[in-house]
């Protein structure tokens, strides 16, 4: 007969949170996942996005530049926006890996110094995405998406914390 003689480690959210949630490294490589993951979600959101999604984006948008005029630096603004956009899917699978991730990331990111120093750039990239996306415009909301995420990956890599 055949023996299994050990079993592989499965890598997890979970395993990846408890092992290296300051590993700025594993920040990098979960943000390049989701690169891939949020452009693919413009691509399903703009054709399924109802009106209620629209309005949703357009508040979290606001929200957004009401925590940046009081002052407070307001991270959740920045997830509701892509966890709103996720929404805009329909499929509950997506949203919920999605809400996996992005938990795992916000949970890191609130402590990157030089993420808040620069949040209000976040804001533009959304009013960037969201406008894209009002106009069922996939490539450039596709792009749009890139370029925050990879000014992202750029403010963590460049942090001195």
């Amino acid at each position: 007969g055949t023996f299994i003689k050990e079993t592989l480690e499965k890598k997890n959210l979970k395993s990846i949170e408890k092992e290296s949630i300051y590993n700025r490294k594993t920040l990098i490589e979960i943000i390049e996942l989701r690169k891939i993951i949020e452009t693919g979600i413009i691509d399903i959101a703009v054709d399924r996005m109802n009106e209620n999604d629209k309005k949703t984006l357009g508040k979290c948008i606001e929200n957004h530049e009401k925590g940046l005029i009081k002052g407070v630096f307001p991270a959740e603004g920045d997830m509701s926006f892509h966890r709103a956009l996720a929404k805009s899917t329909h499929n509950t699978v997506l949203i919920d890996y999605f809400d996996d991730i992005y938990l795992l990331v916000f949970n890191i990111v609130i402590g990157v110094d030089n993420y808040q120093r620069n949040y209000k750039k976040a804001l533009e990239f959304h009013k960037d995405i969201y406008n894209s996306l009002l106009k069922k415009d996939k490539v450039s909301a596709k792009k749009h998406m890139e370029d925050h995420l990879d000014w992202l990956i750029k403010v963590i890599s460049e942090d001195k914390a």
